[in-house]
């Protein structure tokens, strides 16, 4: 009797929870491993439709500066263009501008903008194509966080914290964003072109550093 009711406790106790622990480990993994996927399509895509990031200025035909321009530390620029010939849709979803913002004649971001009414479809969309998203948090872009809250305190308007989501891919990251509660931004970037901006910007910084702390 005793033998038999010391192995269904230990049954109980070591058995059955390995069991659990082995089907709960077995449901990450593939879970990980369907996020890992859809994100790897958002590598692999690299872009929007014929648009790759990291591609030379003139592999994008019909393309013509907007005028707006951004200027590292580094003295680089990234400058934005448009295509005339870009058709404003995405399947039956409208959009109000699509931009192509170039770093040292490489193809660093794609900008889409849409209005309030397209934000679920879009993003379905992106959900749809590249899996579920995270929220965007402020280490993904404190310098909007600390705009918006410069914004209030210059206002004396409530504190508008910016919303949205991220998918983020190893090479690519995306972001879409909710602008006021009205029209909706996303953001198709190079992380590569990210990462060779930082870089430059820092030697930069470096080489300043040790310039003025020559002169004192």
């Amino acid at each position: 009797m005793w033998p038999l009711l010391l192995t269904y406790v230990w049954f109980m106790l070591i058995i059955r929870p390995i069991q659990g622990i082995t089907a709960l480990v077995v449901l990450l993994l593939s879970q990980r491993a369907s996020a890992q996927g859809a994100l790897g399509t958002l590598d692999t895509k690299n872009g929007f439709r014929d648009a790759k990031l990291g591609m030379l200025l003139s592999a994008l035909k019909g393309i013509s500066p907007t005028g707006g321009v951004t200027t590292f530390i580094n003295g680089s620029k990234a400058i934005e263009y448009k295509r005339p010939s870009d058709v404003l849709r995405i399947g039956d979803i409208k959009l109000i501008s699509i931009s192509y913002t170039f770093y040292n004649n490489k193809l660093h971001y794609i900008s889409i903008a849409a209005g309030e009414e397209e934000r679920v479809p879009l993003q379905n969309t992106f959900k749809q194509a590249y899996g579920k998203p995270r929220q965007f948090v402020k280490a993904d872009n404190p310098d909007l966080f600390d705009y918006t809250a410069s914004i209030a305190k210059y206002t004396g308007a409530p504190t508008v914290k910016p919303k949205g989501y991220v998918w983020d891919g190893n090479k690519v990251k995306l972001t879409m964003l909710f602008l006021g509660g009205k029209d909706c931004s996303v953001m198709m970037r190079s992380k590569v072109i990210d990462r060779e901006i930082n870089r430059h910007d820092t030697e930069e910084t470096r080489r300043l550093s040790k310039k003025r702390a020559a002169d004192i």
